[in-house]
């Protein structure tokens, strides 16, 4: 099954800290022969046996060679097993959404998974369908389907036979259920989703639930629930992010650190600077500590030296007289 590792996490915040930006585990055995019965809803398809357990097998061994590429940081692998799968997702578009509906289990989910590098605007609407799945596996790879298509940043439709760019629309409302999940694998591609969808126009009642995922059981729920927090750039979410900063997990602290440089609340300067201060603290979270402070004070100090930063923090301090 795939989710957004927290191995892959740790190096991508690393990354982030540095400068540059860099989901899954490796496909579990499915549960589910390739044969097996679709969906109740689901109309036999016409279509050759073979020709559809042939684009399983397919695009399953891609999405394999896909995550060992990730796991080894081998990025520019990553990039053309990402175009090749999409190339062939778009080549096979229409075969591609009918396994996704009428299929097995097992090719539901490699369906939901491959869409997401379609760069299609029309994926949305069936990887949505496919988060009420009764598998959680389907709903977890429709959960990175969606994510990619996210991330991807230039989406197309097709509008009078032709390809024109196209807006992607991603609804928050779909995804917020599965952030209480039973499955923390589905939790945290939830929150990972979330990560990428959620901006300053964030409801309420949005931030609400993602606040509640910062203290998940699961690490990598509270890593991708930090991130979606921080992409809102909402201040109510400064007391969470500056509590999460005592978290267990490195990296719940990294991205802790770095969601409050995003959301810019200078109030956060003091408690940045204690990072720096902890002789404890590892040299990654001072790191992203420090990449914090340059973007809330708009000083250039690369240090990760309490010391250094001190000043600027007495500065913003308020007076005795305030």
């Amino acid at each position: 099954m795939r989710r957004f590792p927290l191995v892959v996490s740790v190096l991508a915040a690393a990354a982030l800290v540095s400068g540059c930006e860099s989901t899954s585990s490796a496909t579990s055995k499915p549960a589910d022969p390739v044969n097996a019965p679709p969906a109740a809803a689901a109309v036999a398809s016409v279509e050759d046996p073979e020709k559809r357990n042939e684009r399983l097998l397919r695009l399953e061994f891609s999405g394999d060679q896909w995550w060992g590429a990730t796991q080894r940081q081998e990025w520019a692998k990553v990039a053309s097993l990402e175009t090749l799968i999409g190339d062939y997702v778009i080549s096979n578009y229409d075969a591609v959404l009918s396994d996704l509906k009428l299929g097995s289990p097992r090719h539901r989910r490699a369906m939901a998974f491959a869409l997401g590098f379609s760069r299609r605007t029309e994926s949305v609407a069936p990887l949505a369908e496919a988060l009420k799945d009764t598998y959680y596996e389907v709903v977890l790879h429709a959960l990175l389907g969606l994510y990619e298509l996210a991330k991807n940043g230039e989406t197309v439709a097709m509008v009078g036979g032709k390809l024109v760019p196209s807006p992607l629309v991603i609804d928050p409302e779909w995804v917020l259920p599965h952030l209480r999940h039973p499955r923390e694998e589905v939790r945290s591609n939830a929150a990972l989703l979330l990560s990428r969808i959620v901006g300053p126009t964030t409801p309420k009642s949005t931030l609400l639930v993602i606040v509640a995922a910062t203290e998940d059981t699961d690490a990598a729920t509270r890593v991708h629930a930090l991130a979606a927090l921080g992409a809102t750039g909402d201040k109510e979410a400064y007391p969470y992010l500056v509590k999460a900063l005592n978290d267990a997990v490195e990296l719940v602290r990294i991205r802790a650190a770095l969601a409050l440089g995003r959301v810019g609340d200078k109030d956060a300067v003091p408690y940045l600077v204690a990072v720096l201060a902890a002789s404890n603290e590892k040299v990654d979270v001072k790191r992203a500590a420090a990449k914090a402070l340059r973007e809330i004070t708009g000083e250039t100090i690369e240090s990760i030296d309490a010391a250094a930063w001190k000043p600027v923090a007495d500065k913003l301090a308020p007076s005795k007289d305030d």
